[in-house]
C-alpha cells in the first residue's frame, strides 16, 4: 500500500501526455474489454472496477450498468478519482485493500454480489498475498458476479526491457511485476473452484501516447470466470 500511496501522491497530470502510463482513454481499454465479457455479466449487479486509480475506466464502465464502484489502496488515488467525476451519479469509490479478507466481506455486505473488472492487477499482487486476494475475489462475487481479468502475459517482461529508458522510466517500479499465463491459471483458478466462461491471448494492454505520439501495447491475455458453487449456502458472502 505504501509504494502505491507515495506513487499517486505525486501524480498531478492524468490522461493524455500525462504521468500515469495506463492512464489511456477508455475507448481503448474498457470498450474493448466491454465486447468480450458483457454478454457473460448480469448486467443488474454493480461492476467493481479493482485498482481503479483516478477511476477512467470506472467512469466508462458506469454508462453500461447500474452502478459502478472503483476501488483502490491508494487514498490519493481515489481523492483523484472522486475529483475527476462530475455527473456519473451511478459512480462510488472506495479505499480498499484486496488482500484484507474482512474489507472484502465489508464491501460484499454493502452492495452484496457484483462482477469485477481487473485489468492489469493480478501481476502486482505478491506471491504470498495472492491467496488472500483470491479469496477477497470469491467473497465480493458471491454467487452471481462475474470476473474479468486481463492480465500482462508472461512474455511482456521482454516488452518492457526492450522499452527506450526514457519510457520505462515512466513506469513504477511496483508495476514491473510480471506476468501470467494459461499454465498458471490453476494455481490461482482452480477447475474445482471456478467456471472459466472465456479466454484469450494475443490481445494487448495500452499505454497513453508516448513521446513520439504513439501508443505503447503490451502483449495481455484475458480469463472470464464465474465461481463454481456447488451449495449456495455455503458460497462467499452468505
Amino acid at each position: 500500500m505504501n509504494d502505491w500511496e507515495t506513487y499517486w501522491k505525486e501524480i498531478d497530470k492524468t490522461g493524455k501526455n500525462g504521468q500515469v502510463f495506463w492512464d489511456t482513454d477508455a475507448e481503448y481499454a474498457s470498450m474493448e474489454d466491454l465486447y468480450r465479457f458483457r454478454d457473460h455479466m448480469d448486467l443488474n449487479l454493480p461492476i467493481l472496477d479493482l485498482g481503479c486509480g483516478n477511476g477512467r475506466q470506472t467512469r466508462f464502465l458506469a454508462k453500461h450498468f447500474k452502478r459502478a464502484i472503483g476501488v483502490d489502496v491508494s487514498p490519493s488515488a481515489i481523492q483523484l478519482a472522486v475529483s475527476e467525476t462530475n455527473a456519473e451519479e451511478n459512480v462510488v469509490y472506495r479505499v480498499f485493500d484486496a488482500v484484507d479478507t474482512e474489507t472484502a466481506q465489508a464491501l460484499h455486505d454493502e452492495f452484496g454480489d457484483i462482477n469485477i473488472y481487473m485489468r492489469g492487477v493480478l501481476h502486482m499482487i505478491k506471491r504470498h498475498d495472492r491467496a488472500n486476494f483470491i479469496t477477497s475475489l470469491k467473497t465480493l462475487l458471491g454467487t452471481r458476479g462475474t470476473l474479468y481479468q486481463i492480465e500482462l502475459a508472461s512474455e511482456s517482461i521482454l516488452h518492457l526491457r526492450a522499452l527506450p529508458e526514457e519510457v520505462f522510466a515512466r513506469i513504477p517500479k511496483v508495476t514491473r511485476r510480471v506476468g501470467f499465463n494459461y499454465a498458471e491459471r490453476e494455481l490461482f483458478y482452480p477447475d474445482a473452484e471456478w467456471i472459466v466462461l472465456a479466454q484469450g491471448d494475443g490481445v494487448a494492454i495500452r499505454s497513453i501516447p508516448l513521446a513520439d505520439g504513439k501508443e505503447d501495447a503490451m502483449p495481455a491475455n484475458y480469463l472470464i470466470m464465474r465461481q463454481r458453487i456447488t451449495n449456495p449456502s455455503e458460497a462467499p458472502g452468505e
